[in-house]
């Protein structure tokens, strides 16, 4: 049998694209609890959840922007490679991407800081049991050591988008004009 690891090595990138986009809705539609639930939960894990907080703030507020295909992609496959190290996921990964739906009429393989974020925070999260039908999985906690490498992965690639489109369109980042409203006009990065 092809391993999950394998299977996304050799998918395409539009493959790898809608297989996640599949993989996060699944993911979402059995995971029990809403995402804050999931967000409380990082809180017993790490020492300091301050230093994740403006990286979870920016996921919620830029949930819609589009990341470039190149970070989309290497996102896609980098948290599937981390999710299938769970050996009870690897059925659900490899069935995302046997089984995506051909339904959209777009050749693009982007995806947005939302659909990234979600997935980054479940997999990070404490634990979390994913139902669906007969289907039931349990995913453990991550170390913190854990979060902070899959961290110092995704938040570059969000962060390098979010920075170059502020700068193109000379608008401020939502977070920035937040973060400058309650520090009396200085910016306070993480």
């Amino acid at each position: 049998m092809v391993s999950a690891i394998q299977t996304i090595a050799l998918s395409r990138d539009l493959v790898v694209i809608r297989a996640f986009e599949l993989f996060h809705d699944q993911l979402l539609r059995g995971v029990d609890g809403a995402l804050d639930q999931i967000e409380d939960g990082l809180k017993s894990v790490l020492d300091n959840v301050e230093m994740i907080a403006p990286m979870l703030q920016t996921l919620k507020l830029h949930a819609d922007q589009p990341l470039p295909p190149t970070d989309s992609v290497d996102l896609a496959r980098r948290l599937f490679v981390e999710y299938a190290q769970h050996p009870p996921f690897e059925p659900l990964i490899i069935r995302c991407i046997e089984e995506w739906p051909d339904n959209v009429q777009r050749v693009a393989t982007v995806l947005s800081v939302g659909v990234v974020g979600a997935v980054w925070l479940c997999l990070m999260s404490t634990s979390f049991t994913y139902k669906e039908g007969g289907v039931e999985i349990h995913k453990d906690a991550l170390s913190a050591e854990q979060i902070h490498e899959l961290r110092g992965f995704v938040q570059p690639k969000i962060e390098a988008t979010l920075n170059l489109r502020a700068e193109r369109t000379g608008t401020p980042r939502k977070d920035e004009q937040l973060s400058s409203k309650h520090s009396g006009g200085e910016k306070s990065f993480n």
